[in-house]
């Protein structure tokens, strides 16, 4: 997995994350993966895990958007969490499928960062 960080402070919030993309054995397949996306004029998402899952949950998140702009992170959260929970469940069961035991860790995880309700701030969701 790749590191992610969130910071907030006074009234700016910074969304940083290496740009490394690693395989399911944990070595360098690249040292450009662009891993933050403005999917909405002023809202960020940062991911680290599947490649594959983070371009679906890119494009839900702009498909969201447009429907109606994120004013509240925590209900677009909400949204794009529901829109895609369907690739999220196939990935895990992939995962499972792959390994021999059961690992209680995160295998996708994003932040989602702009203003909400007026308010500079971030959330992390973890899959």
């Amino acid at each position: 997995m790749s590191t992610l960080i969130g910071l907030k402070l006074n009234n700016t919030v910074v969304v940083a994350t290496d740009s490394l993309l690693y395989d399911t054995q944990g070595r360098a397949l690249s040292e450009r993966q662009q891993k933050i996306h403005e999917v909405s004029p002023g809202v960020f998402y940062a991911w680290s895990g599947s490649r594959s899952l983070a371009i679906q949950m890119v494009n839900a998140a702009v498909t969201l958007s447009r429907r109606d702009r994120p004013r509240n992170l925590y209900a677009f959260a909400e949204a794009l969490n529901a829109a895609s929970m369907p690739s999220v469940r196939q990935q895990a069961n992939r995962l499972l499928a792959e390994h021999d035991q059961f690992v209680d860790i995160p295998f996708f995880v994003y932040v989602l960062a702009g203003v909400s309700e007026g308010v500079p701030g971030f959330l992390v969701c973890e899959f």
